[in-house]
């Protein structure tokens, strides 16, 4: 991460505290400070203690913020230890499936999005239904069925491809 030095942005009194990297990685993502969000979501998810639903959401912002900058494995690293934090997050899952599409890892796309289905509210487990952060509906309900299409087709499997349009 060259031109950022990370001294800057460390709690002074805290830093160890989850909300305040959340937070900081937020600001930083909406600043278009990316190598600097970057920083924070992993300092968020490096984080002890409680909070898991809060670390698990890093892991996802880390991860499309990741996917902005065309570094899909990086993406794909921060999703899965984002599911360790709080697994309810179908949008991780689904994330992770478009990390693999773009690289042209189809089959594990096409894991990563079945999983997604499974977990989300098409025809899943509604896993992020009591979750107090805010959502990304796309990937509880289509985005997953489209990576799912998209891969299929690129693979040339028309009976799943077929399967997945009518989800």
């Amino acid at each position: 991460m060259k031109g950022f030095t990370p001294s800057k942005t460390v709690p002074s009194r805290e830093p160890n505290n989850v909300r305040w990297w959340f937070y900081l990685d937020q600001t930083h993502t909406s600043l278009q400070q990316y190598e600097e969000a970057l920083f924070a979501f992993r300092r968020c998810l490096s984080c002890l203690g409680e909070h898991g639903e809060q670390r698990a959401a890093a892991g996802y912002c880390g991860a499309c913020v990741a996917i902005q900058l065309n570094r899909h494995s990086e993406a794909l690293e921060l999703c899965m230890v984002g599911l360790g934090k709080d697994n309810r997050w179908p949008e991780l899952l689904w994330t992770a499936g478009l990390c693999c599409f773009h690289p042209n890892r189809f089959e594990e796309a096409i894991v990563w999005s079945r999983l997604a289905i499974c977990a989300g509210h098409v025809s899943g487990l509604e896993l992020g239904k009591y979750r107090w952060i805010s959502n990304n509906l796309v990937g509880w309900y289509e985005g997953p069925c489209d990576v799912l299409r998209h891969a299929c087709h690129r693979l040339g499997d028309e009976t799943n491809r077929i399967g997945a349009k009518r989800l």
